[in-house]
């Protein structure tokens, strides 16, 4: 047994033990009158509301030591989370640095495929001009 079951035993071994005296010491011999029987009953009364407010603690600090638990729980996979948050974040501004890069590369291709498409219509052009000076043989 742990210490607060035994002190729990103790306590309600020790308010019957005060019961069996008052029962046994005075009722039983019916030497009390109305008013002191009134106040032993005022007196047994608390006693057993004192014990039952000790259960009540007894109850709250296994709750209390619960949800310690729970928050204590809660905190490492609160700490986990975070944890994670930033490994994503920094995948993510890896993901964000290489779509740059290519659309700067892409943007570079589409640079060279504009010049590349102008020589190519430039070349077409002097083609043409070509084609037509060697049909026209006057000039």
């Amino acid at each position: 047994m742990d210490s607060k079951k035994i002190e729990l035993v103790t306590l309600i071994t020790v308010a019957v033990a005060i019961l069996a005296a008052i029962y046994f010491g005075f009722i039983a011999s019916s030497s009390l009158t109305s008013a002191s029987i009134t106040n032993w009953i005022f007196a047994i009364a608390f006693a057993i509301y004192i014990v039952y407010q000790y259960i009540r603690t007894l109850d709250y600090e296994k709750i209390k030591n619960q949800l310690l638990e729970e928050i204590k729980a809660l905190n490492q996979k609160v700490e986990q989370l975070n944890t994670i948050l930033e490994e994503k974040s920094v995948q993510i501004d890896e993901l964000k640095k290489s779509v740059n890069q290519k659309e700067q590369k892409i943007s570079q291709l589409e640079k060279s495929n504009k010049q590349l498409t102008q020589k190519i219509s430039d070349l077409e052009a002097h083609i043409e001009e070509l084609k037509q000076q060697s049909n026209n043989p006057a000039i």
